[in-house]
């Protein structure tokens, strides 16, 4: 039966008017609370009053068959006519008929009387209700439908529509915008091509080489008045789309307060979907240009400009990816080419370079000194009128230690004033961070404007509880990221804060001022507190500072000041540390006498080394990962799915619908792309941040979780991370016991130990050097402060410190001269060869072979030497003076222990197929040891060390100490090119061992690497994954080491608990920090116990989350394409789901199971295996397509099924119309959908559960289990039992059951012509069985093939087919070597 539109509403309610009595095959269903949904019918909802059960029974005359046979009986639509006397029925005798269809004794009588089902004006009677075949009912009362259906289609002639054309708001609407885009585009092509301003834009230089664009922008009042009418338009479209769902709702009656505005349903929708659609397309055309207030402001020149656009290049973290530029990238690239080259030509908005961006800063104008500047990258720009641009605001204090020591007197006013125009504010310009601000500027997000337009068409339509849901969730998820995001912009602000005062010279006198208000050149008296800028020590009585902040040396230590002698040496921030302040290092004691303790500012502001690290921080861009990429083709496949799905629902809806079909293709388009995709990833990585943290490991950088679930090489640094931070003192071992007196006095006084008064004042702490503290407590020894002189007591002997030389890296060397008694002995500690340099005499003939021996041990030596000095200790006295024609003592034995749980870490990340290695400033040997110690290298492994030996490689056996040529490689190709690395190599490009020979480890000093890398780039590559120990490593080196292991495509992991493992920190892909200082601001995450058991967690969870957050994301795809082809199918059929089924199948199902999926707790071991990162691998798409492939094969069974069903033939869903979408689900092809696709939600989820080897087995997943077990039970009870249980969702489902809406607060009828949705029993059963089907097939799909087959088949191949004594399977007693260079691991597997 085919209806008009214009009579849908009538025709659909009287396919509800049927009226029941129970028999063999028939039965009443009694209806004592149901009413007729309020948009079925054009008048104000009623009381819910009812006269008698008869009454209430005759309300709908629904009259029922059991679904058993065809033809079925059922009551008559409704009969309408003008006058009683022409209707074809009457009334049983005594009874009279009242207008809404109804037989009773008196009609005047009823109070409150339901319904009338007749709504035209012409024909307002209801005959009496006739019960007959839906067949036989047409046959003989068709004329009366047609004069019904006349009737309506004249009322429906008569409703006033509004012209879109001619109507005064929609012309309004019309010109503002085309007014507006006008007025864009003319702006834009006249303020950049049309009339550009001459010499606006200028290059620079930079002092690496880069070239930079400077364009100068000032205000306008055109471009500030068209920027308020763009930001008007773009909220005026949210108005509009909320104004019009209001008038949507008014004209269904469902709001009644409000006068209508539009009569006509199809019209409201129209307008509705306009808005949208030209909202759509505005909203995210202008998020095209960086802001919308940069793309009105006006070209100007530099000297006049209030912001600036400064193009420069990406700031990229020096190590680069081997994929910078992936297909995904590409294909985006071309998908959006099209989109591009329009929004280019109507904003005129300029091309950045390849690897530029462009960024707007404000021009701030200092109204001390009226300097013009702005901050760009956390530097500072000035302008400079000689060169008429802007210059980074550097202020030089000097280069040598004698121009630092000629500025004591400290700064004019005026020169003071002059340079904080330059350098501009001590500050570090970060914003501070609000909670509000972080939601916001999540929530500006693109993906959240797609979300937001997705809302917004289920606004009307009768599907605003869906727009609530959505809405809400949204919310959620976006306010927990900008949460998060506000906590780690904390971290950030909290070390950048420099809020307080201090006292300079300034004009000789001493002054307070703000810290702010430091300038370069500064002389700060130095008091107890945290520094704010970096500074050099000019004078000092006393100083105590504590840089944990800065190194992670648990221990004060003490700082002194430059001394004269050294005024000629060039400064060094490094060489010269013991005289050197940074800003943020602590101050904790000074001298008694107040201005004693001067300090000269260098640096203030962002140019600090604190403002360097937190510049580097914000710079910094997460490694790129491979699904980073491949999200960009899945995004664009999408994108043509949902065009091709849109187009089959306009095709398969009649055109004459179209505006319906307009709402039901965006809704395919809504499930093919979920908004919500993004969340899931947000879910898994906050469970796992979360988790961490309850173990005391923080998280800054959320998505460093997914790419630790990627590691497959770990690199530590040793003292502090491997070892324990500390020394332990060992022996002396000298020559003679004279020798060994004299070594232990020199451990008494040589060392730069002093005290810092407890906080009581009761009790003196010792502090300085770890080295020195453990030493000097060997001897038994006392210290304590004269009149600002050292005076130490050593046996029964006082000793006073007379001149202190500080360690001097350079030196390798310290030293003092002690007055021992009457005579002047000077003693000078430093690395045994630095000692035995400056020897003349006692160097012991086993000096080498102690050297070695220990360095093999794991013991770390220095040497003593003393002589007896004859000299001056004033300020004339010349370091090189003391520490030469020395005499020899002895060697001083320290070892540094290993850490009790680093050899089951090591070996728990062997066995999860990690490689392992140490990367340390410490001697290579030492570090051999180590690694031996730790289990880095196995047992029987022959290692190999290289140093750098007159600029060649010299290789020798650690254990012969034989020199060879080169280790034992197997030389598998012919070398023509010249190179040694050829052959190295096997056809993959790394090092393979001979065949037949032991497995070998090597290592290398880090100069021996920096020569290879310079000199044999391949052979460097071919050896790196057999070096286990890279010793004697600076900070540069280090981050050398990481950066090649990135660049070959492995995903590296750091840890380290130093400043100087900050660029290792951050060159790693996961970088983490055992500390609290500034590393844990580098490094992604901060173990808080400073246990590198930490790091195991760490890469646990991060398998754990990359495993949970593709199973959501698979998970979503398939609930997308689910939904999608549910969609689809229902436009075919001209139908709909219920309400209750859109809230379990978009909110409930989707949104529970997606959001517990996550909470799956990690494995309590490393597999050998990783989790795929791959969205395209062949393990992601065997499991989503093999998926939706099984559930599709079963949709159709259950739907053959349905459709060759006897009962079913007569109870076809035969209507195409589609513009009620209340009364249209009331069906068996839509119940089939929803009992079949609603099960799929569920065990898609199931399958898509399984802890395989990177979590826990599913069913400790409780709350996910729980609520499987529940929605499953749930379905089953709606197949198997009808009741008011089913009715809610009105399947399986008699009137008598029948409950409310999600839309109404009243129990509401079965909408089709048989009056019930009841399956038969048999056909339960059918469906039951179709349903445990499509769950054993799901789950020995994703458990048995993709877990299991494919799993394996993927390991094998990432195995390769190399020969089983390949270095494959022989490198370095280090399983993680598995993985060959040249070969992306943060691929598929």
């Amino acid at each position: 039966m085919k209806l008009c539109v214009g009579c849908s509403s009538l025709v659909v309610m009287m396919l509800g008017s049927a009226s029941a009595s129970s028999s063999s095959s028939l039965w009443f269903l009694e209806s004592s609370t149901l009413e007729v949904p309020p948009s079925f019918i054009p008048y104000p909802k009623r009381s819910r009053k009812f006269v008698s059960a008869a009454q209430r029974e005759l309300e709908f005359g629904d009259y029922a068959e059991y679904p058993g046979s065809c033809p079925f009986k059922t009551s008559c639509p409704a009969i309408c006519v003008a006058n009683e006397t022409d209707c074809p029925t009457s009334c049983s005798v005594g009874l009279q008929l009242c207008e809404t269809g109804i037989c009773l004794e008196d009609c005047d009588a009823v109070t409150e009387v339901v319904e009338n089902p007749c709504t035209c004006e012409a024909l307002p009677l209801a005959c009496a209700k006739v019960v007959d075949t839906w067949d036989g009912c047409f046959a003989e009362f068709q004329q009366f439908y047609d004069d019904n259906t006349e009737c309506l289609e004249a009322e429906e002639e008569s409703i006033p529509l509004v012209n879109f054309k001619t109507n005064p708001w929609c012309v309004a609407c019309y010109v503002w915008i085309t007014a507006v885009s006008v007025l864009v585009t003319t702006w834009c092509v006249g303020n950049r091509a049309i009339f550009p301003v001459k010499d606006s834009s200028v290059e620079i230089t930079t002092s690496n080489g880069q070239v930079w664009t400077m364009t100068g922008y000032k205000s306008h009042p055109i471009g500030w008045l068209i920027n308020v009418l763009v930001m008007t338009t773009l909220w005026g479209f949210q108005f509009l789309l909320f104004f019009l769902t209001i008038c949507y709702y008014i004209q269904q009656e469902a709001i009644t307060r409000w006068k209508l505005v539009f009569w006509d349903e199809v019209q409201v929708l129209k307008a509705f979907q306009i808005v949208w659609m030209i909202g759509f397309v505005w909203s995210f055309a202008f998020r095209y240009p960086a802001t919308i207030r940069d793309l009105f402001l006006r070209q100007c020149q530099l000297s006049s400009a209030k912001f600036v656009a400064v193009m420069a290049p990406t700031k990229t973290f020096s190590v680069s990816t081997h994929d910078t530029q992936g297909v995904g990238q590409r294909v985006m690239a071309a998908f959006w080419f099209p989109v591009d080259f329009v929004l280019r030509v109507i904003f005129w908005y300029p091309y950045n370079r390849a690897g530029y961006e462009t960024v707007f800063c404000p021009v701030e104008t200092d109204e001390l000194t009226g300097k013009r500047g702005f901050y760009h990258r956390m530097c500072r720009y000035v302008f400079d009128h000689e060169t008429s641009t802007f210059v980074q605001g550097i202020t030089s204090v000097g280069d040598t230690l004698g121009d630092f020591l000629d500025q004591v007197d400290g700064l004019s006013t005026e020169e003071a004033l002059n340079r904080l125009g330059y350098a501009g504010p001590n500050i570090i310009p970060i914003k501070k961070p609000t909670v509000l601000r972080s939601i916001y500027d999540e929530f500006s997000k693109p993906f959240y404007l797609y979300q937001n337009y997705m809302v917004w068409s289920w606004a009307p339509y009768w599907y605003y509880y869906m727009a609530i849901v959505n809405t809400f969730v949204r919310a959620t998820g976006g306010t927990v990221v900008g949460v998060f995001q506000y906590m780690s912009d904390s971290v950030l602000y909290k070390l950048s804060n420099n809020e307080g005062f201090s006292m300079v010279l300034r004009d000789g006198k001493a002054v307070t001022i703000a810290n702010t208000d430091i300038v370069p050149g500064d002389v700060v008296v130095l008091k107890p507190g945290v520094v704010s800028c970096d500074m050099v020590v000019l004078k000092s009585d006393r100083l105590v500072v504590d840089e944990s902040a800065l190194t992670g040396e648990a221990n004060p230590i003490s700082k002194t000041a430059v001394d004269p002698s050294m005024a000629t040496m060039s400064y060094d921030a490094f060489r010269h540390k013991s005289h050197t302040l940074s800003a943020g290092t602590e101050i904790m004691e000074t001298g008694d006498v107040e201005g004693q303790d001067l300090g000269l500012v260098l640096t203030t502001g962002s140019f600090t080394s604190k403002g360097k690290l937190v510049t580097e921080v914000l710079s910094y861009q997460r490694h790129k990962f491979k699904f980073d990429d491949e999200v960009k083709i899945v995004l664009c496949l999408l994108i043509l799915e949902a065009i091709f799905l849109c187009s089959m629902v306009f095709y398969f809806i009649d055109e004459d619908q179209w505006v319906y079909a307009w709402f039901y293709g965006i809704f395919v388009l809504g499930t093919v792309i979920p908004p919500l995709l993004p969340t899931v990833f947000v879910v898994s990585v906050g469970v796992s941040a979360k988790r961490l943290q309850n173990i005391r490991i923080t998280c800054t950088n959320q998505q460093g979780i997914l790419v630790a679930g990627k590691v497959d090489a770990a690199f530590f640094d040793k003292t502090g991370t491997l070892t324990k931070q500390g020394m332990d003192f060992i022996a002396v071992d000298a020559e003679s016991k004279e020798m060994e007196q004299m070594s232990t006095l020199g451990m008494a006084v040589c060392h730069t130990l002093t005290t810092l008064a407890g906080k009581d004042g009761s009790s003196e702490t010792l502090i300085g050097n770890h080295v020195d503290q453990v030493a000097f407590s060997f001897t038994g020894s006392s210290l304590r402060i004269e009149s600002g002189s050292v005076r130490i007591e050593y046996k029964a002997d006082s000793y006073k410190v007379l001149k202190r030389f500080e360690f001097d890296s350079h030196r390798q060397t310290q030293s003092v001269i002690v007055d021992a008694g009457g005579k002047k002995l000077a003693f000078v500690k430093g690395s045994p060869e630095s000692i035995r340099a400056r020897c003349t005499s006692g160097v012991p003939s086993s000096f080498d072979a102690t050297l070695l021996q220990s360095s093999k041990s794991g013991i770390y030596l220095l040497a003593m030497a003393f002589k007896e000095y004859h000299g001056d200790e004033g300020n004339d006295l010349r370091r090189d003076d003391v520490e030469k024609s020395l005499t020899f003592a002895g060697f001083l034995s320290f070892q540094n222990k290993l850490r009790d749980e680093s050899q089951e870490v090591i070996a728990e990340l062997i066995e999860g197929n990690v490689s392992v290695t140490m990367v340390t400033g410490d001697s290579s040997l030492t570090g051999i040891s180590i690694a031996k110690a730790a289990g880095i290298i196995k047992d029987g492994v022959n290692v190999y060390f290289g140093q750098l030996v007159d600029k060649e490689i010299q290789w020798s056996n650690f254990e012969t100490d034989e020199n060879v040529a080169k280790p034992p490689f197997d030389e598998l190709h012919e070398d023509k090119s010249g190179s040694t690395g050829e052959a190295w190599t096997d056809e993959k490009g790394f090092a393979v061992v001979n065949e037949g020979t032991d497995r070998i480890a090597l290592a290398l000093t880090g100069e021996a690497w920096t020569n290879m890398l310079e000199n044999d780039l391949k052979y460097a590559s071919a050896i790196a994954k057999h070096v286990r120990v890279f010793g004697r490593c600076n900070p540069t080196d280090k981050v050398s080491v990481i950066s090649h292991f990135v660049e070959a495509g492995l995903v590296t992991l750091m840890a380290g608990d130093g400043q100087n493992d900050c660029g290792s920190l951050k060159s790693a892909h996961v970088g983490v920090a055992l500390s609290t200082n500034e590393a844990s601001v580098v490094a992604p995450f901060t173990s808080l116990d400073k246990t590198i058991t930490s790091v195991v967690h760490v890469l646990r969870e991060g398998r754990c989350a990359l495993a949970s957050a593709f199973a959501v994301y698979s998970y979503y795809i398939i609930y997308g394409q689910i939904e999608s082809y549910l969609q689809t199918i229902n436009a075919y059929l001209a139908i709909t789901f219920t309400e209750w089924c859109w809230v379990m199948l978009d909110g409930i199902w989707s949104i529970l199971l997606a959001f517990s999926l996550p909470l799956s707790k990690p494995a309590h071991r490393l597999s050998t295996k990783r989790p795929t990162a791959s969205l395209l691998g062949p393990r992601t798409m065997v499991s989503v397509c093999g998926l939706l492939a099984w559930n599709f094969i079963f949709l159709v069974i259950a739907l053959a099924i349905l459709f060759h069903e006897d009962w079913f033939q007569c109870r076809k869903w035969n209507s195409d119309d589609v513009s009620d979408v209340k009364s249209i689900g009331d069906n068996y092809e839509a119940s089939v959908l929803f009992l079949i696709g609603g099960w799929q939600y569920i065990i898609s989820a199931i399958a898509l559960s399984f802890g395989y080897t990177w979590r826990e087995s599913f069913w400790k997943n409780y709350i996910f289990v729980a609520l499987a077990l529940t929605f499953s039970i749930m379905q089953l009870l709606v197949v198997l039992y009808p009741s008011e249980f089913s009715c809610i969702w009105r399947i399986n489902c008699e009137n008598e059951n029948a409950v409310q809406w999600v839309t109404t607060n009243y129990p509401v009828a079965i909408a089709n012509a048989w009056n019930t949705t009841l399956l038969p029993i048999g056909f339960r059963w059918k469906m039951v069985g179709v349903m445990i089907g499509n769950l054993i097939a799901l789950v020995l799909w994703q458990y048995v093939f993709v877990n299991g087959f494919i799993a394996a088949m993927l390991a094998q191949r990432e195995e390769g087919t190399d020969a089983p004594d390949s270095a494959v399977t022989k490198s370095g007693g280090n399983q993680g070597a598995k993985i060959p260079m040249n070969t992306p691991t943060n691929g598929d597997e």
